[in-house]
């Protein structure tokens, strides 16, 4: 196994900065892609993950737009692995034309360059790196359990007859629900030339935890910036039915590794975490136990009582459990270590 290689797209993420460090710790080599290969950005990549590895097995390529053709035939040459974590993931988006391309496009233009002949020699897999946005719908009948057999038909139906008036987060949900059909469409035809490659795709619930590095807050992930503007005394936001899950992004990273190094891991997995439902209003309940001096201070409560709401679905990750072979990260540890992860960087 050692330095097999390991293409990461879009590397410098938040979900993906982790998954790296998992892979160096590994002993694998890692090719990470980013957008601009900027002084700045190498830096900071050099610095968060210079701990994980020698200094010899991470490299960075520049890939300016993922969805045009040959894109990154230059970054697959030679891979073992593929870890395709670049994607849009705003919910304010006043054009969802570019928002589509990139998810839908990149997507294919990833998998042409992996089946190419020269890249499919050495290539054993491919993890796409999808959402339960693309499981949940809402319009499910009241008590079901969604798992990996569940696909978010309404918010493709929805943006198909609103386009650009629709919400930007039905935009977002849309363009991955498009994004993951359109990989494993494209397996069906791709892989019949290369059946010893394996498919998978990663279905996180919202995603908690301490990122490697702070970026500017405004691009901090959605989940993560509820935690910020709550312990900054924000007020809480609304509770919605995604946001009754969560996975840790240590949980994340670790399962994109198991899925690679497994010889079964193939098809979809939907990850949750466990002590679902949450909502915003437990956060708030944490970081008040934790940190009681900010209780009347700083943290605004809402009504504490409703820190576990009741919701009318379920949501299934044994799957995703069973591949990651130990307990979920708590929740309450996600929060805790992603304010700690601030109060140590002075945000």
């Amino acid at each position: 196994m050692a330095n097999r290689l390991v293409l990461i797209t879009g590397v410098n993420g938040y979900i993906a900065a982790h998954t790296a460090a998992v892979f160096l710790q590994a002993g694998y080599a890692v090719r990470g892609t980013v957008r601009a290969r900027t002084p700045a950005l190498l830096s900071t990549l050099t610095k968060t993950l210079s701990p994980f590895h020698d200094g010899t097995r991470f490299e960075v390529v520049e890939v300016p737009d993922i969805s045009t053709p040959n894109a990154f035939d230059r970054a697959v040459d030679g891979v073992h692995a593929i870890a395709h974590l670049a994607s849009p993931v705003s919910t304010v988006i006043p054009d969802p034309a570019p928002v589509m391309r990139a998810a839908v496009e990149g997507t294919t233009s990833l998998l042409t360059s992996a089946f190419s002949p020269t890249a499919s020699e050495t290539l054993r897999s491919v993890i796409f790196m999808s959402t339960i946005s693309a499981i949940f719908s809402p319009l499910r009948s009241k008590g079901h359990v969604f798992t990996e057999s569940d696909w978010n038909d309404v918010a493709e139906k929805e943006f198909e007859e609103k386009g650009k008036e629709a919400e930007g987060y039905v935009i977002y949900q849309a363009s991955k629900t498009k994004a993951e059909r359109v990989f494993w469409e494209e397996v069906s035809r791709k892989q019949s030339g290369n059946p010893g490659v394996r498919m998978a795709t990663l279905c996180p619930a919202p995603v908690l935890g301490p990122p490697l590095y702070i970026p500017p807050i405004h691009q901090l992930s959605l989940r993560l910036a509820d935690i910020h503007a709550i312990y900054h005394g924000g007020p809480i936001p609304p509770f919605s039915p995604i946001r009754s899950t969560f996975v840790d992004v240590r949980d994340v990273a670790t399962l994109v590794l198991r899925a690679v190094e497994s010889d079964t891991a193939t098809g979809r997995y939907l990850l949750v975490g466990n002590k679902s439902p949450i909502s915003p209003q437990a956060m708030a309940n944490v970081l008040c136990e934790r940190f009681p001096e900010r209780k009347e201070t700083v943290i605004q409560l809402g009504k504490p009582e409703e820190a576990y709401p009741d919701v009318e679905w379920g949501f299934g990750a044994g799957r995703a459990r069973e591949l990651l072979g130990r307990e979920w990260i708590s929740f309450e540890k996600s929060v805790l270590n992603s304010v700690e992860c601030f109060v140590e960087a002075g945000v």
